[in-house]
């Protein structure tokens, strides 16, 4: 039974890390994203096949040379990569990965955790 309690709070808290990085977007937001030619699944089908992970993290913002990206996270193994997609055409500008990232620290406990839960 005390297996079952501890899956439930590892899915508990996964599920409300994703609320709080929904309840990010504004109003504001909004007609900004219009800006982009193509749509933010496009930029993240790019960013995960470009690192062959999964995007856990989208942002669309002007770069410091004053351009329209989508700024992607993907997961891929036990590293984290910030991707950026030319939010014109669909092109990868960059693809770096995450060192000392908050998120990373926080994958590598939910890591530790689910060994824990899982025995392996």
């Amino acid at each position: 039974m005390f297996y079952y309690t501890k899956v439930f709070l590892v899915v508990f808290s996964m599920f409300f890390i994703g609320i709080a990085h929904a309840a990010e977007v504004t109003k504001t937001d909004v007609p900004i994203i219009i800006q982009a030619k193509i749509p933010i699944a496009q930029a993240i089908t790019a960013a995960e096949r470009h690192v062959n992970g999964k995007a856990i993290r989208a942002e669309f913002m002007k770069n410091k040379n004053n351009q329209w990206i989508f700024d992607i996270e993907v997961v891929s193994d036990a590293n984290i990569f910030d991707v950026k997609v030319d939010a014109d055409n669909g092109t990868i500008i960059s693809s770096t990965e995450a060192k000392n990232d908050r998120r990373k620290s926080d994958l590598e406990r939910i890591k530790e955790l689910s060994k824990k839960l899982y025995n392996f």
